[in-house]
């Protein structure tokens, strides 16, 4: 006698985990294509950051079908740069599917594709926190609220002058997890309901420079996505 419970229709393990997850930063090119292993119900978060030193911020997109958690843009000295965190459901449509974010001199892109025990099936709501910082070295601390519904905490830094210069960006519950080079971090509170949870990241966009035509600089855009399955 066997059991299927924490088994899917296809045979794979009931649990939370990412599925896939791709990183480009400091690399041109404005798209990605969704892996054919994604599947109906699986939630992906796309942050991405372009910037067009000496030009003008670059026009806000993000990929067909995606809705925005928070964004901003900066204008500073010789820095032309927006960020935006965005999110869809997905399904076995978006299999092979072309993404297209921002273009600019630069992209940076991190996608990740989460996949929980039931399929997401709505995203209930949105809190979201974006900022840039130019010539700074600073904590940061934003804070979200608890909510009683399932929840998704996740945020990035771009860091990108260099990325090793700072310790990294996290989240205050101590099990929130790390992605690329600790540029990103996320938080699983889809049973831990009722927590408020606060993304926490040290700028240091100066790195020893003098401003403002070597100032580095840094965006932050993180957010909590709520759901039902």
């Amino acid at each position: 006698m066997f059991s299927l419970a924490g088994k899917s229709s296809t045979g794979e393990s009931n649990e939370f985990r990412i599925l896939y997850q791709l990183g480009t930063l400091g690399s041109t090119g404005d798209t990605w294509t969704v892996p054919n292993s994604v599947r109906d119900g699986d939630l992906m978060v796309y942050w991405n950051m372009a910037n067009d030193h000496d030009y003008s911020i670059p026009t806000y997109a993000i990929p067909s079908g995606f809705t925005q958690v928070d964004t901003t843009s900066m204008d500073v000295s010789n820095v032309q740069a927006r960020v935006i965190m965005s999110y869809k459901i997905m399904s076995t449509s978006d299999r092979g599917a072309v993404l297209t974010g921002m273009s600019g001199h630069n992209e940076y892109v991190l996608g990740v594709i989460f996949r929980y025990p039931e399929p997401v099936a709505s995203v209930t709501g949105l809190a979201g926190y974006a900022n840039g910082y130019f010539d700074d070295s600073t904590s940061v601390n934003a804070t979200f609220g608890a909510t009683s519904s399932k929840a998704l905490y996740i945020g990035a830094n771009s860091q990108q002058y260099p990325p090793t210069v700072s310790p990294g960006v996290s989240w205050a519950t101590q099990t929130a997890d790390r992605l690329f080079n600790t540029r990103m971090a996320y938080y699983d509170a889809s049973t831990t309901l009722n927590t408020a949870n606060t993304y926490e990241g040290q700028v240091i966009s100066t790195i020893g420079r003098s401003p403002p035509s070597n100032a580095g600089f840094d965006m932050i855009c993180a957010g909590r996505i709520e759901f039902t399955y």
